[in-house]
């Protein structure tokens, strides 16, 4: 019998699908649902959409079906191979689990992974058939219909934190983005000297990104303003824009003490010299909290985690320069929904309803030194 769960590569185990080898190399049905999801449930996925797709597309689901295939900001579709086992394998494996038994084709050519370059999310669920029925006959709930959104909201979740580097993410050994090093707290990080990025060694001081440990935040004074908080941040802003292949402006991205920090500032400014605290019209139009600062949104995702090997236990904010930090997802394997639910048949021992929900995605910079990453700010007593 299949079970509830996500993994970060492969499939969960124990999920029958009425799949072929043929199937599951074509494309799929892609459920613009599914992904509108994604960019209106968490900040950082709000703002990507927001520079790749515009604010109407974030907010409007008609417009982002339209906007979705054409990306030219954060977000990338990309293509690729499109099978997921072992390809220099000759036996089979257990990676698809039919009804009856593993299938696995010998395949020969390549190389000998075929998903080198993406990592596979599966989110995948399943309801006994009786307790479809019993509830058939009152409709008090769609018991499918909720089980969907809330399979939807799952795979967003967990696709989140794979992306920002959450050690909650779930994940199934070396293909998830924590392993190897793609996810936003490795590829943007404090300590580069003991990994290699993107096949780049980090003896490499060009691919080096920016690193701040501000460890005192200033203020005391009119209502306490965090000076040098401020004054920090945009040093290191500064130092990292200068570059030619940088766009100059930044996607700040804290957690909840950093941002919490800085709005004592905001407030101080508004309410002793009489300043304005300054919105960025999409951002706000999109419901996303942020302030900003050097014509670029600061927020908080809570969802963000502390920059490898940055000061334990402090505050800290990406500095993501929106011109080279991309998220690329398959063109052809992305918010896939496998059949819907699959209805059970006569002959299954075990009767239920299944859903797989699947994408494929990968968290890259095209330039890691125009990004910087600030750590070591006192933690936030608020």
């Amino acid at each position: 019998m299949a079970s509830d769960g996500t993994t970060l590569s492969g499939v969960t185990t124990g999920v029958d699908l009425r799949s072929t080898h043929q199937l599951l190399t074509t494309d799929q049905q892609i459920q613009a649902k599914i992904a509108w999801a994604a960019f209106n449930k968490q900040s950082f996925f709000g703002a990507m959409g927001i520079e790749s797709f515009g604010v109407e597309a974030v907010k409007n689901l008609d417009a982002f079906g339209s906007a979705m295939g054409k990306s030219t900001g954060m977000i990338s579709f990309d293509s690729g191979h499109s099978m997921a086992f072992p390809i220099n394998a000759t036996s089979g494996t257990s990676f698809y689990t039919q009804r009856n038994s593993s299938y696995n084709p010998e395949y020969v050519e390549g190389g000998d992974q075929s998903l080198w370059a993406w990592h596979r999310i599966n989110t995948a669920r399943v309801i006994p058939e009786m307790d479809v029925m019993d509830n058939e006959s009152k409709a008090l709930i769609n018991i499918k219909a909720m089980r969907f959104e809330e399979a939807k909201n799952s795979h967003v979740r967990d696709m989140a934190l794979g992306i920002l580097g959450n050690t909650s993410s779930p994940g199934t050994g070396v293909d998830d983005p924590l392993a190897v090093h793609s996810d936003l707290s490795s590829l943007i990080s404090a300590e580069q000297d003991t990994r290699t990025v993107g096949g780049i060694a980090d003896t490499n001081e060009f691919w080096k990104n920016g690193v701040k440990a501000i460890t005192s935040a200033g203020g005391g004074g009119e209502m306490d303003r965090p000076i040098l908080l401020r004054r920090g941040v945009l040093d290191q802003m500064n130092d990292q824009s200068v570059f030619a292949e940088s766009a100059g402006r930044y996607l700040l991205l804290s957690n909840q003490g950093f941002w919490q920090t800085f709005d004592r500032l905001s407030y101080a400014d508004l309410h002793e010299n009489g300043g304005v605290m300054i919105k960025n019209g999409a951002y706000d139009a999109a419901g996303i909290r942020h302030f900003m600062f050097n014509n670029s949104p600061l927020m908080w995702d809570q969802y963000a985690v502390l920059p490898r090997d940055g000061t334990a236990s402090t505050d800290f904010c990406y500095g993501i320069d929106v011109n080279s930090f991309k998220v690329s997802f398959h063109t052809s394997c992305n918010f896939q929904l496998f059949n819907g639910w699959e209805d059970p048949r006569v002959h299954d021992q075990y009767r239920g309803h299944q859903l797989l929900i699947s994408t494929r995605y990968t968290p890259y910079v095209t330039s890691r030194r125009t990004h910087f990453a600030i750590h070591g700010v006192p933690a936030n007593a608020d």
